[in-house]
């Protein structure tokens, strides 16, 4: 991305493209025409994202051990989805963090097969604890009585 920052010309547009066509193909052989039904992985590369992460200058960064991370979005898993754009993802929160910030996954299905991300999310919600149950469950009268 910052290679072309502001600099993005027919030529760069092509190129991109390329990849992304290549990228495609590689998953098509590799995950879903090799005997796959859907990709399931984290949503997030790490648990240490505060709920509050990114509501202001000073809370721009993420710290992993101790460590402030220079490039605070490699953690996330989802831009790549975003970009390649031609399959169903499915976000699903599974439990919630030592950080109060709900940790998830994302289920990504073949171009066009919305249906298996549905399913198998919806079968995955029968197995795993609810995330607003007891003192988690949000009390929407008082947030509507303000």
């Amino acid at each position: 991305v910052n290679k072309f920052q502001g600099q993005l010309g027919p030529r760069q547009v092509s190129e991109a493209e390329q990849l992304q066509s290549q990228y495609q193909r590689c998953i098509q052989n590799e995950v879903f025409t090799g005997g796959f039904d859907a990709i399931v992985m984290p949503t997030m590369l790490t648990p240490y994202v505060p709920a509050d992460w990114y509501t202001s200058q000073e809370k721009h960064f993420v710290y992993i051990n101790g460590k402030k991370q220079k490039n605070t979005w490699a953690f996330m898993a989802t831009w790549i989805w975003n970009m390649l754009g031609r399959y169903p993802v499915m976000n699903m929160p599974v439990q919630v963090g030592k950080s109060n910030m709900p940790l998830g996954i994302q289920i990504i299905g073949n171009t066009f097969d919305d249906l298996t991300c549905m399913k198998l999310a919806a079968g995955l919600e029968k197995v795993t604890p609810p995330l607003f149950a007891g003192n988690r469950k949000p009390n929407f009268e008082e947030i509507n009585a303000r």
